[in-house]
């Protein structure tokens, strides 16, 4: 069943996708495979090696997010594990479905109000690159934070996108691995920024944002290929220079900051115009931010 393979996917065939998979699009170097043996070493005498952890898609996240410093990411994952205790998403808590075992948290986590959040703020993973990887767009300018305020609270929404981006390493980035024949381990992030202002980047996003750049730059590492600002108005080179100090210098430089058409869509060439949704300048009318489309799609479980 393919339900299984994903889990498969996230656990066991990363491994396999890395090692044998031709012309696969991370091949380590000898210096990344000596690094990843003594992290793994490592997390073993530390006593945190896990069999849930114990893949090297997940020694390659943690190694390259610390400059393949073993000392430095083994830290890193030993703290993530103390979040994921505090969090209630222990993988010692992880309940058995019909993929295997599964943190609770996915399972088990209720967002009735995903509806009217949406409405407020559009966004989805929607459909793969030509390379396989998951894509995710966004129209943050058209963002209502009194809306979400009305339907939901800024906890609520930092418990919804941790779930998500839990959800994305579990779910989208497995199944996409399975669909494209070779592991996956980031998504490729579109945001339109039309209709967007200062009145939209108030205190409370600013301390959202804070929060949840913190949350995934410290738990989620090396999960995004690239983000695209489209639309990008002149006043987002305010907001850009709130949020790039919260990121370190290597995740900075994968964010792409772009005006109109002219500029976003020669960069967007990676996404076959078919899929590239129509308020981008793409062919693509199924993008409706309810829905998810993808090889994840029917895995992901429901938040109602």
């Amino acid at each position: 069943m393919l339900f299984r393979s994903v889990t498969i996917a996230t656990i066991n065939a990363p491994t396999i996708f890395f090692e044998t998979t031709p012309g696969n699009h991370l091949q380590f170097t000898e210096e990344q495979q000596q690094t990843m043996r003594a992290f793994r070493q490592a997390m073993a005498d530390a006593g945190v090696l896990d069999d849930w952890w114990d893949n090297k898609p997940t020694f390659f996240r943690f190694c390259q997010a610390r400059q393949w410093n073993v000392e430095k990411a083994l830290l890193m994952f030993t703290n993530h594990l103390e979040w994921r205790k505090v969090h209630n998403m222990d993988i010692a808590e992880c309940i058995d479905s019909p993929s295997g075992p599964t943190p609770r948290i996915l399972l088990q986590y209720k967002y009735p109000e995903i509806t009217e959040v949406k409405q407020a703020y559009p966004f989805n993973h929607h459909k793969v690159d030509k390379a396989g990887r998951p894509m995710y767009f966004d129209r943050i300018g058209t963002l209502n934070i009194k809306k979400i305020h009305e339907v939901s609270s800024t906890d609520r929404l930092l418990e919804y996108f941790t779930w998500y981006s839990e959800a994305t390493v579990h779910y989208r980035l497995a199944a996409a691995s399975v669909a494209a024949g070779k592991h996956i381990g980031k998504s490729v992030y579109v945001m339109d920024m039309r209709g967007f202002g200062l009145t939209k980047f108030g205190s409370d996003m600013r301390a959202f944002l804070k929060t949840f750049t913190k949350i995934a730059s410290e738990n989620y590492p090396e999960v995004m290929e690239k983000t695209y600002i489209c639309y990008a108005p002149w006043v987002f080179q305010k907001v850009w220079g709130f949020v790039s100090p919260l990121l370190d210098p290597r995740t900075a430089s994968k964010f792409v900051i772009m005006g109109g058409p002219s500029e976003f869509l020669p960069r967007l060439e990676h996404l076959d115009i078919d899929d590239l949704p129509e308020f981008l300048g793409g062919k693509d009318t199924s993008c409706d931010f309810v829905r998810e489309v993808g090889p994840w799609a029917e895995y992901v479980p429901a938040l109602k």
